[in-house]
């Protein structure tokens, strides 16, 4: 039995969900991470964003 568009496109936005909320709270470790080196707070900033973005991008090629 296949699924409806719809039901596709909800599962894709679900992933998608998930994805973002791991990606903030990996960011988030990141950030905390680089602090308690004494590292800049803009560079600390910079790898957070980063790893956020990685996070969703990687998360959705792997979670087909």
């Amino acid at each position: 039995m296949q699924d409806s568009e719809r039901v596709q496109k909800a599962i894709r936005e679900y992933k998608l969900r998930r994805l973002i909320s791991l990606g903030f709270f990996v960011a988030f470790l990141v950030a905390v991470g680089t602090l308690r080196f004494g590292v800049d707070g803009t560079f600390a900033a910079v790898l957070s964003m980063a790893s956020l973005a990685l996070t969703v991008v990687v998360g959705m090629r792997l979670w087909q």
